[in-house]
């Protein structure tokens, strides 16, 4: 009989006591401690052993002055009252179970200095009070959760309480008496869906209190992609689990897929919810390490091992993303990796963990089925639009080789824009001739797209002869005429032939006319042919200074002044804002509004290392693909410029304790070589 048990312990825990006085002094220290630190868990507490002990409904209202709490869950017995006056005591097994150290019920005595439990019919109760008349002590020398007593008598309020809950189907019942309600409404002020997310049996939970009234229903249902979890609260939500042994992803689901979650939303679970954001915006549980109060991860040996599973599963739905025939259950997923949310210790880690995996493994599968690295895809350049880049993609099958397969760009958002994190290979200006020299693939698109990417073709192409000295061969390039597609070679042995007027005003509003000169020179044909007339008007009557065959920067000048010649010779402008700590030195703008964001560091030779602040190091995280970092290296007469763009994700850093700095010794980018004076 479970009161014959309860009579035991107790006779047993109060010999112990009397005879270590100083040992029960020190658990209502031990007690208070616990119970400060977990002020602000306390339903979190009651709702995971109500989990562990197999409830599938719960109930938290108020009687009078007390607070009750029911569940429908396995009764207690000997071995759970011992582990519960035991601190440490529990029997439940790590990563089986929610809680593992015994301690957490001990957080309830912040309510009161008297818990009444009835269970197995029987009442029994934890009370400061009792132990002090038993042992002759102060109340603030006794634990309240240690020495368990029968109870033969109870008010009759709390009699017919009980007796009303075990008829609604309730089976343990624990009343904390004259409760101090304040914090603890705070905290059920804060439940929301992510309490039950994770766990196993709870089906229904109620809580009907004078200040707060609010219930949930959860249903859980395996389909094809995971375990799908309806919550039915204030508002009705959907998650996708997706788990690896005791570790679990839990994914937003909305219209039949995966969706970014509410920054709120992501954070760490260790169950029930940490307070500790999430790096991504999803809810990643596991078995973690976790602070005495279980608000906040502990970063140790087991906390890595599980952070290394979450991205294992990561991983796998990245590629379930590419792959799976229910590509539309995945079409966020990309988007999903790409919104970073904290930066934590964890945060960073966990991105290092999924980044190793991504580039670790052969798994993008081309259309000619030749399976690369995600290091080895080629990109599209940044001038394109994400509708450009599907039609380019697509129609050209120079570019379709080295693509994936077209109904994956149609159905999973922003493939190029995630793979940019990992790959710094883009379609160079010798790839874009050879695409608009097949006449198949100019003949199968606008006008206004074919001038753009001629446009750009010429303003690059001028920009890599002036600096590398690289000469070009355009004669083959298919060009739109009124009289049908011919060469640049067959425009030039024809002067009649007419461009037609929407690729010269595409070609117009992207190069300028020391631009198209340039081009045309180069291929001999007339540069009337390509200007429209007004800015053929325009160009006559400018007094814009011609510039230099290649740049030129003073040596005399200070680094981000250096910077700001170079961003000024390739047409953008450029700006000094080095002395406002922004996390970079240089604003500059494009010609076509695009702002860039750079960080200048003058090194003394080509492989020397550089460093980042935290400042810089959040300013390159905060602008992602604007951001980049300037290398200059000087010799007498020549300077060397590389421009790493979003150096986050195309170079790789450590972080070294030097005032927390962020190292990089090896990097590779865009070079210039210039004169200086």
């Amino acid at each position: 009989m479970l009161n014959e048990a309860i009579q035991k312990i107790n006779s047993e825990f109060i010999n112990e006591a009397i005879n270590s006085p100083n040992l029960i002094e020190d658990m209502a220290s031990m007690e208070m401690y616990m119970s400060e630190s977990y002020s602000g868990r306390i339903f979190a507490e009651l709702l995971q052993n109500a989990d562990d002990c197999g409830s599938s409904k719960i109930l938290l209202t108020d009687l009078n002055r007390h607070m009750v709490f029911a569940n429908n869950g396995r009764c207690f017995n000997e071995e759970d009252i011992v582990a519960i006056s035991r601190s440490g005591a529990s029997h439940k097994e790590r990563g089986k179970t929610i809680g593992y150290r015994g301690i957490g019920f001990k957080s309830t005595t912040y309510l009161t200095n008297e818990i009444i439990i009835y269970s197995n019919n029987v009442y029994f109760t934890f009370s400061k009070s009792k132990c002090s008349k038993v042992l002759n002590k102060s109340e603030d020398k006794i634990p309240t959760v240690r020495i368990p007593f029968v109870l033969s008598d109870v008010d009759s309020d709390i009699s017919l309480c009980c007796k009303d809950l075990i008829t609604q189907g309730y089976s343990s019942v624990f009343i904390f008496t004259n409760a101090k309600t304040d914090t603890f409404i705070e905290e059920l002020e804060e439940v929301g869906s992510g309490y039950f997310l994770f766990l196993k049996h709870i089906k229904h939970c109620n809580i009907m209190t004078k200040e707060i009234s609010k219930s949930f229903s959860m249903n859980r249902r395996k389909i094809k992609a995971g375990n799908l979890i309806e919550i039915d609260g204030k508002l009705e939500e959907k998650w996708l689990l997706v788990s690896e042994g005791t570790t679990s992803l839990g994914l937003k689901y909305n219209n039949n897929k995966i969706v970014p979650c509410d920054v709120s939303d992501a954070v760490y679970h260790c169950y029930l919810p940490t307070y500790d954001k999430m790096s991504f915006l999803l809810k990643a549980n596991g078995d973690f390490s976790t602070d005495s109060s279980r608000k906040h991860l502990t970063y140790d040996e087991l906390t890595e091992y599980t952070l290394c599973t979450i991205a294992d599963l990561l991983f796998s739905l990245l590629q379930s993303a590419l792959i799976s025939e229910d590509i539309e259950t995945y079409s966020c997923m990309l988007e999903l990796l790409m919104q970073s949310s904290s930066f934590s210790k964890a945060n960073l880690f966990l991105r290092d963990q999924l980044k190793s995996r991504v580039l670790s493994t052969a798994w993008l599968t081309l259309n000619d089925n030749k399976q690369i690295y995600p290091d080895k895809y080629k990109l599209l350049p940044d001038w394109l639009e994400d509708s450009e880049n599907m039609i380019i993609r697509m129609k050209s099958k120079y570019v379709n080789d080295l693509s994936l397969d077209s109904n994956t760009y149609k159905s999973i958002v922003g493939i190029d824009r995630f793979l940019s994190q990992y790959s710094n290979l883009v379609f160079s200006t010798d790839d874009f001739v050879n695409i608009i020299e097949d006449v198949n693939f100019v003949s199968s698109i606008n006008s206004s797209t074919y001038g753009k990417i001629l446009a750009n073709i010429i303003k690059a192409g001028r920009t890599e002869q002036f600096i590398s000295g690289k000469q070009f061969n355009f004669s083959k390039v298919v060009i739109i005429t009124d009289n049908g597609l011919f060469t640049i070679g067959e425009i030039a042995n024809n002067k009649n032939m007419k461009i037609v007027t929407s690729v010269k005003e595409a070609i117009n509003q992207i190069a300028s006319f020391d631009e198209i000169e340039w081009f045309c020179n180069n291929e001999s044909v007339s540069v009337d042919s390509f200007i429209i007339a007004e800015q053929a008007l325009i160009s006559q009557h400018s007094t814009i200074e011609q510039k230099p065959l290649r740049p030129v920067v003073n040596k005399w000048r200070s680094a981000e002044h250096q910077c700001i010649e170079m961003e000024n010779y390739l047409g953008n402008k450029a700006v000094d804002v080095s002395k406002q700590n922004l996390g970079y030195d240089v604003e500059s703008t494009t010609k076509s509004g695009e702002k860039r964001y750079i960080e200048v560091k003058l090194l003394q030779n080509t492989g020397s290392a550089f460093s980042l602040t935290n400042n810089e190091y959040t300013a390159a995280h905060q602008y992602g693909e604007n951001y980049f970092i300037c290398l200059i290296m000087q010799s007498e007469n020549r300077a060397k410029f590389i421009l790493i763009k979003n150096p986050l994700e195309t170079v790789s850093f450590e972080k070294r304790v030097r005032q927390w700095e962020w190292y990089c010794e090896h990097y590779s980018g865009i070079e210039y070589s210039v004169d200086v004076k």
